[in-house]
């Protein structure tokens, strides 16, 4: 597969990649490979970085991040050759051909998702109602507006805790968290922008409580506004965090807060992960389709994919089969099987009894 002979529809941006893509990709990439290719290439995601072209600062930046394969598809995202016909090609002068063939089907899919929403007329949407970078991105892919598992509110001071955290839940639980310092679009009206996020495209906003928490009116206000919507729809919309000792809200005082210093060793983040669960965030990266991939069997389970042309996607993905079940097949001999040993057993015991009455 070269650059020359690849098909032309591979040449969309990997923007459209669904999220199983991206997870295989990372699984399977992330692990550091000891084998290099034959021209001294490295098979995981260092070789991918290196044929990328990223610097070597780049490059240990990527190193430290818990998902370096993500961040290289994320940062390359932004470039004009950032097609999946040169990510194939990477992979093949990396010799990954194993990658190829768990992704291929999958991609597959993907393209003709995306294709087919263009065809609906999903490039017919007014481009000026959106609020986030993101929105334009998700309209590339032809996607509905993304919805947020949480919106972040914290005081300047705070930033690098506040950091912390988006790049905890985003990284490691793979959460969609809305900054409004990184997200929204330049030159929009930030304080109702933010607030049509908080109301209608995140399920839950976290608060970081400090004293410059406390003494901002702009975050006070925000505060209010979603206290008022968590009342009048019923739910629990705050998830208030204490990072600092300082003087709680009296809106926030009968709310049990997760306090960072003096949490359980180790159960901060597990707890903070948890309570955002309950927020059920729709995927709009698979919205149209269901999709499991049992990524350590090497088998994906995709179901009710779109076909592409005369591709049959579903005829070679085959469904695992659940641990501990009988396949249908051996049913009958397992029967024979009871019946011989463990039935006839029982029925001489009753005879036995029988007769020992008699």
């Amino acid at each position: 597969m070269s650059d020359s002979t690849t098909n032309e529809k591979f040449n969309v941006s990997i923007s459209i990649l669904s999220a199983t893509a991206r997870t295989i990709l990372s699984t399977l990439l992330n692990p550091p490979k000891c084998i290099p290719t034959k021209e001294n290439l490295q098979r995981d995601w260092y070789g991918l970085a290196d044929l990328l072209g990223y610097s070597s600062e780049e490059i240990s930046l990527f190193r430290i991040s818990s998902d370096p394969t993500n961040n290289i598809l994320q940062k390359w995202e932004s470039c004009e050759d950032s097609i999946i016909a040169k990510l194939l090609c990477c992979l093949q002068k990396m010799d990954r051909f194993d990658i190829i063939a768990d992704i291929f089907d999958i991609i597959i899919s993907d393209i003709a998702l995306y294709e087919n929403s263009n065809k609906a007329g999903s490039n017919n949407i007014d481009t000026s109602l959106f609020i986030t970078i993101k929105d334009y991105e998700y309209h590339r892919r032809g996607l509905q507006p993304i919805i947020y598992h949480a919106s972040i509110l914290y005081a300047p001071e705070d930033v690098d805790f506040a950091y912390e955290i988006v790049s905890h839940l985003e990284n490691k639980f793979k959460m969609n968290i809305f900054v409004p310092e990184r997200d929204l679009i330049v030159g929009i009206m930030e304080k109702n922008a933010t607030m049509r996020i908080i109301a209608s495209r995140c399920q839950k906003l976290l608060t970081i409580l400090s004293p410059a928490f406390i003494e901002s009116s702009v975050n006070k206000y925000f505060l209010s506004f979603a206290q008022s919507l968590g009342v009048d729809n019923s739910m629990r919309k705050i998830i208030p965090i204490v990072y600092k000792i300082c003087d709680i809200p009296i809106e926030l005082q009968p709310i049990h807060k997760l306090s960072y210093k003096s949490a359980w060793p180790g159960n901060f983040y597990e707890k903070l992960q948890y309570s955002l669960q309950k927020a059920k965030c729709i995927d709009t990266s698979n919205s149209s389709f269901k999709s499991t991939a049992s990524i350590n069997g090497g088998v994906s389970a995709i179901q009710s994919f779109p076909k592409h042309d005369n591709v049959e996607i579903l005829q070679t993905i085959k469904k695992p089969e659940t641990s501990g079940s009988i396949p249908k097949k051996k049913v009958g001999v397992v029967q024979k099987v009871m019946t011989k040993i463990g039935i006839k057993k029982k029925r001489s015991k009753k005879k036995e009894m029988v007769e020992v009455a008699a």
